[in-house]
């Protein structure tokens, strides 16, 4: 496979099982702890920073943030964050998200706060399903690579499976005795031994 074409998330072991990301790849994560998708999210951040390529943090929970964004800037990083309210409600957000990816570079990094937040604004899991689908296609059609997540068991049925039809590439972290488990439940376009 042509270099170009292999992203790494940060993981060796886990851009074995997955033979890497693509461009394109929306990568949704199941969390049970905002500190497992942290893990993740340094660890993809912190090996894309290395290569030069721009990251775009898109800060809009109430948990704490999953980067040190203003540290990695300071140290030479190509990152940005921006930081938005859900609460001005589904469609100004939704438009504001997407002024954003549009002004960035074509094949741009992304890492979104837990989607799951923006329940609490919404009050509604369709809006929640409703912003990943369309905001998942716009990423696509821009040739980068998106982190999001969600919580597990905070969301209806239809929502997961809209989600997981949407998405490029799903995986389940937990944490359990301290030891990091991952499980890829779908890597559109691409298949391993070990990968499910």
């Amino acid at each position: 496979m042509d270099e170009n074409y292999r992203i790494s998330t940060g993981i060796d072991s886990l851009d074995q099982t997955l033979d890497y990301l693509r461009p394109s790849d929306n990568v949704t994560w199941q969390i049970e702890s905002i500190g497992d998708y942290a893990f993740v999210a340094t660890q993809f951040v912190t090996r894309i920073a290395l290569t030069g390529k721009r990251i775009v943090y898109l800060r809009f929970g109430d948990h704490e943030e999953l980067i040190p964004a203003d540290a990695l800037k300071k140290r030479g990083a190509n990152i940005e964050q921006y930081n938005l309210d859900p609460g001005v409600g589904f469609e100004t957000f939704a438009v504001q998200v997407h002024r954003v990816i549009s002004n960035e570079e074509m094949g741009a990094f992304f890492l979104f706060d837990c989607l799951s937040e923006l329940q609490r604004y919404w009050f509604s899991d369709l809006m929640v399903c409703n912003f990943f689908v369309l905001t998942a296609r716009f990423l696509a059609e821009r040739g980068g690579v998106a982190y999001l997540a969600l919580r597990y068991e905070r969301h209806i049925y239809e929502t997961i499976s809209r989600i997981r039809y949407a998405t490029s590439v799903l995986l389940n972290i937990r944490t359990i005795r301290g030891a990091t488990y991952i499980h890829p439940v779908k890597a559109r376009g691409r298949s391993s031994k070990t990968m499910f």
